[in-house]
């Protein structure tokens, strides 16, 4: 058994929504060998780049050094975005980590703005990814796709460890011959294509009686957005805030089309599986790694990244042949369970964890 420091933003939804920290509450929920210590690292939802943050990170090495201590860590999982601040925040971490405690480190790459457009070569950041890159013990990321990317442009080798959840328990029955529920959850930001889903719903009034559009999240574009949908004469929509573990599986469940239409900035959504697992039809973008899970028509529905044609095709085509819906419906949650189940998911995380130089000493 090892003593693993985790890092993720604050675990709880109502302060961050965030796909890290849903996948750290997933490992922490689950059976391990390991004993897994949270690491916080980054702000809260509703905190902005104030005085309070800049005192917060200067904490981070402090509080860092007495996590280290205190618990004896002997190995840290390392999670990271590829966006600018973030990297030179987790550079400093990995720094002491490597330099002065000599530890392994596990590092795990979830999206960012620069994970598929990568830095120029020879750049600065650039450097300080290959550097990480290079000193880790193990590199994970969340596909082939992203591993041949990553392995080509930063010269390094990297392994393929997809985003995994607990195959649905409940046996949801989706009615899609009534009124649909299209849902939004995640969080609300630009690079989410809130806006482009926003531009899209206002040309679809002639379906208006045909569906409701829910809201759950939080992030820095939520006002804007939800002013923009107001200004959408006769569009039906509700906001519901921030959801977590049972209320979110609720939501989930009782919606039929999910979506996320992301610009850019993915990896492997984990609130895309987590919908697909309660039998959502879901539509997407080809941002990243999401059509490493999906299949256009076949377990949902792929829109070129930032077209918001295809997006409103997609979405017209879904009220006009539902005749399709159900299939679909079942086609997602049975990939949910064949190829990302978090028991196998666990399995090669501890493969990958033993693989790493972890010192008993």
């Amino acid at each position: 058994m090892a003593n693993i420091l985790i890092t993720a933003p604050w675990l709880d939804e109502k302060k961050t929504v965030s796909g890290i920290s849903t996948v750290v509450r997933t490992i922490l929920e689950s059976k391990s060998k390991n004993k897994y210590y949270h690491f916080r690292l980054g702000k809260s939802d509703c905190q902005k780049k104030q005085l309070r943050w800049f005192a917060d990170q200067t904490l981070i090495v402090p509080r860092l050094l007495y996590k280290m201590l205190k618990f004896d860590i002997q190995l840290i999982h390392l999670n990271i975005t590829f966006e600018k601040q973030a990297l030179l925040r987790d550079y400093i971490v990995f720094l002491v980590v490597r330099r002065l405690f000599n530890k392994p480190v596990l590092l795990h790459i979830h999206g960012g703005f620069f994970l598929m457009q990568s830095f120029p070569k020879g750049t600065f950041f650039w450097r300080l990814v290959r550097s990480m890159l290079l000193g880790a013990d193990v590199n994970l990321v969340l596909s082939d796709l992203e591993k041949d990317h990553i392995s080509k442009n930063y010269e390094v080798r990297t392994f393929s460890l997809p985003n995994a959840v607990m195959p649905s328990q409940i046996a949801v029955e989706k009615d899609f011959n009534n009124k649909l529920i299209l849902i939004f959850l995640g969080r609300v930001v630009q690079s989410k294509g809130i806006f482009l889903l926003a531009s899209a719903l206002a040309e679809l009034h002639d379906f208006y009686d045909q569906f409701e559009l829910h809201i759950y999240g939080a992030g820095n574009d939520l006002n804007g957005f939800l002013e923009t949908l107001q200004k959408i004469e006769k569009l039906n929509f509700k906001y519901f805030g921030v959801v977590q573990g049972k209320a979110k599986v609720e939501a989930l469940s009782s919606s039929h089309i999910f979506l996320l239409p992301s610009i850019s900035s993915e990896g492997l959504p984990m609130a895309l599986l987590e919908a697909m697992n309660t039998g959502c039809v879901v539509v997407v973008s080809d941002d990243a790694s999401i059509t490493s899970v999906v299949q256009d028509e076949y377990n949902g529905f792929i829109a070129a990244k930032g077209n918001k044609e295809i997006l409103k095709n997609i979405l017209s085509k879904i009220f006009m042949e539902r005749e399709t819906l159900e299939q679909i419906s079942s086609q997602a949650k049975l990939t949910i369970a064949e190829r990302f189940d978090i028991k196998n998911y666990m399995i090669m995380l501890q493969y990958y964890i033993s693989a790493c130089n972890i010192s008993n000493g």
